[in-house]
């Protein structure tokens, strides 16, 4: 087992060697491409240039070094400027949003609530218009007899009302018991009539 396992080991190793030669063979090719297609010309030329032209290669090489501080801090000032525009542009459009937002949701539920409270006028309205007209009808046909009449009607109407929100909050099944034994005590006399008259 100990001699099968080293070989093994010493396989790795050299294929982590293979690797490393490759990786450093490869980063070695690209050195020398840089330093032959754009070092050594640019050095060149500049060599040139210094032979040619000294005192206007030395004014723009220095030039070149103590601007290079300045004009690197200048464009990353103006990057900030920018990101930080941009971002309080956009917290400042969101907060404008919002706070338009809140002033519609706000002017949407006044106008809601006084649609309701105008609704609910108008309904009391419309309710007492009709029982003042019904009350009118029945003391003009039955005279006297339809006041009581009237208040027996409207009794009934409010009950009605009033048991037909129960129902809505009781089982279906229940509301339909109570619908079904309302329609028979109905037929009830009907029956009786039919009968009677056999």
């Amino acid at each position: 087992m100990g001699a099968e396992y080293q070989p093994d080991i010493k396989q790795k190793q050299g294929n982590l060697a293979n690797q490393f030669d490759k990786s450093a063979s490869t980063v070695r090719q690209y050195c020398d491409t840089v330093e032959n297609s754009y070092v050594r010309p640019i050095l060149e030329r500049f060599m040139h240039a210094f032979h040619t032209y000294p005192i206007q290669t030395t004014f723009f090489t220095v030039f070149g070094l103590m601007s290079f501080l300045p004009v690197a801090l200048s464009i990353g000032f103006s990057l900030f400027i920018i990101a930080s525009s941009i971002c309080l542009i956009v917290f400042s459009g969101i907060f404008v949003a919002a706070a338009i937002l809140t002033v519609l949701v706000g002017v949407l539920a006044s106008v809601l609530i006084t649609l309701g409270i105008a609704s609910s006028l108008l309904t009391a309205l419309l309710i007492s218009v009709y029982l003042v007209f019904r009350l009118g009808v029945l003391v003009r046909f039955d005279g006297r007899a339809g006041i009581s009449e009237w208040a027996v009607e409207t009794k009934q109407h409010f009950s009605q009302a009033a048991m037909n929100t129960k129902a809505d909050d009781s089982d279906s099944s229940e509301a339909s018991h109570v619908l079904v034994d309302s329609h028979n005590d109905q037929d009830k006399p009907m029956k009786q009539e039919v009968e009677g008259g056999n």
